[in-house]
């Protein structure tokens, strides 16, 4: 399996901390090591946890979704091979989550967030497009 596109910047998890602007709700920075700019993205306290515990490596005791997720394509040899953040419209990032199985590529619609989660567990890269950092990276103090 083999997606290629250079018009992409591969992103990295910065940080997740709690939202001052939505009650309930965090705000999850990617960013890249070689830009400035930052991606924040507001998302639930759910996929928060979920993330929070991909990144610290943390096991539950029941598995949350995002883990059977993996377990399930683990099972069936699917490969997930990359997440790409590829449009931000009207407010709502969107995503793509790159997965093949025998010479059969595919790719799904999925929420950021859900995407990332997936991405933490299975170890594949993350990236967004130029269009998107171009329109919607910051620079964070």
């Amino acid at each position: 399996m083999y997606f290629c596109n250079m018009n992409r910047i591969l992103l990295e998890v910065i940080s997740l901390t709690y939202s001052n602007s939505m009650s309930g709700a965090y705000a999850l920075i990617l960013g890249n090591k070689n830009d400035d700019r930052r991606i924040p993205i507001i998302i639930g306290s759910s996929e928060a946890q979920s993330i929070a515990l991909a990144l610290e490596g943390v096991e539950n005791k029941r598995p949350l979704t995002h883990d059977i997720f993996k377990t399930f394509a683990d099972s069936f040899n699917i490969n997930i091979s990359e997440v790409v953040i590829n449009r931000f419209h009207e407010g709502l990032f969107f995503a793509e989550l790159h997965c093949g199985k025998d010479n059969e590529d595919s790719i799904i619609d999925i929420r950021p967030s859900d995407a990332i989660a997936i991405a933490l567990r299975v170890k594949c890269p993350i990236y967004t497009t130029f269009d998107v950092m171009d329109e919607v990276g910051i620079i964070l103090d």
